[in-house]
């Protein structure tokens, strides 16, 4: 190895050691508020309000779509087992599908799951939330 390449990597390894170095301390401090300073809620924000609500929305309905995917859990797996039924009967070597749908069963089927529905609750107002206290 020429000497130029070894100094380029003996630069490299300080560079990096320095990099994780100083990544390792804060740029800036940090102070809390102190014992006296007034802090002041959030106030009455429409905008923030209807996104908030907006948001509150799709979560509800992506909450609901999965439920609704758990529900047709056993459904999905009379299909796969009918499936195995159907290809072992014209001969096929299906094993290892039955073996994929035994383990992963358990994990779907377990003892005092119960589907449910979410219930339609309203988004929470900012006077409800964290924040507004």
């Amino acid at each position: 190895m020429s000497k130029v390449s070894i100094l380029l990597k003996n630069a490299l390894v300080v560079a990096l050691i320095l990099g994780i170095g100083l990544a390792a301390f804060p740029a800036t401090r940090v102070f809390a508020a102190g014992l006296n300073d007034p802090s002041n809620p959030p106030g009455d924000h429409p905008k923030v309000d209807a996104l908030l609500e907006k948001i509150w929305a799709r979560e509800q309905t992506l909450y609901q779509r999965q439920n609704d995917r758990l529900a047709k859990a056993d459904e999905f797996f009379a299909r796969v087992q009918s499936g195995i039924d159907k290809a072992t009967a014209k001969g096929y070597d299906a094993s290892g599908v039955q073996a994929a749908l035994d383990a992963s069963r358990p994990l779907w089927m377990q003892p005092g799951r119960s589907t449910r529905t979410l219930p339609a609750s309203s988004p929470p107002t900012p006077a409800s939330t964290p924040m507004a206290r």
